[in-house]
């Protein structure tokens, strides 16, 4: 009985040892999945262009976003500025087509 149980303390440090190099790669892994990735450059956000703003709630969205055509003639503005301007004018980008 001594000789099996020596053999399984032998194996357990081996087993824990193996997990934990484990457990440092998934999370090396999840830090470089969680960094962000920005796909919008300084240019595209400073160029100005055609958005469709709405007056009532405040969303501006690009001009094929499938919400547009429920927007009130009333509440609708066709603005051609930069997505900075509309922003600092109080609207938020339309969750829909994320201009």
């Amino acid at each position: 009985m001594a000789t099996t149980e020596a053999a399984t303390t032998t194996e357990a440090p081996t087993t824990a040892s193996t997990t934990t190099e484990t457990t440092e790669k998934t999370k090396d892994e999840a830090v470089v999945a969680t960094e962000p990735k920005s796909t919008t450059t300084a240019k595209e956000t400073s160029e100005e262009r055609d958005y469709v703003a709405n007056t009532n709630t405040k969303k501006f969205h690009n001009p094929n976003c499938p919400s547009v055509p429920k927007i009130k003639e009333k509440n609708r503005e066709d603005r051609h500025c930069t997505r900075e301007q509309l922003i600092n004018e109080g609207y938020d980008p339309c969750g829909n087509c994320k201009p």
